[in-house]
């Protein structure tokens, strides 16, 4: 089965975590989730998904990562990122609850809208040939 035909009841209890397949700071630091974090969200391209099937759209995906639980329950920037932290254990599950406490969020998600507009600007992996 192919990633564009994958739907919410396939993801699994970890969820899916779409990010930006163009973007090589976004593909390098998913790389990174998939090497440090032991339990981590199934990771996939926006641009090689029925974005419908999730709920989101193009521009959502543009803008932010974006996490859907098992349940369809979408988080975006920061908030993916805790969701993500999460499902990891210990000890970044505790990280994950600090970044979704209020104040704390607030600084996460501008933090996380200054870095995704500014992305472009920080080493990247290459796109796959």
């Amino acid at each position: 089965m192919t990633d564009s035909h994958l739907s919410i009841q396939e993801i699994g209890d970890r969820g899916l975590l779409i990010f930006d397949g163009q973007c090589g700071f976004c593909r390098r630091w998913v790389r990174y989730m998939e090497s440090w974090l032991r339990k981590h969200p199934k990771a996939v391209a926006w641009q090689s998904l029925t974005l419908s099937n999730f709920g989101v759209t193009e521009a959502q995906c543009s803008e932010a990562v974006q996490f859907v639980s098992r349940t369809g329950k979408v988080s975006s920037g920061s908030d993916a990122a805790a969701q993500v932290l999460r499902i990891a254990g210990f000890p970044f599950n505790i990280a994950g609850l600090v970044l979704l406490i209020p104040g704390i969020k607030w600084t996460a998600q501008r933090a996380y809208k200054w870095v995704a507009n500014n992305r472009h600007r920080f080493k990247g992996d290459p796109i796959p040939s």
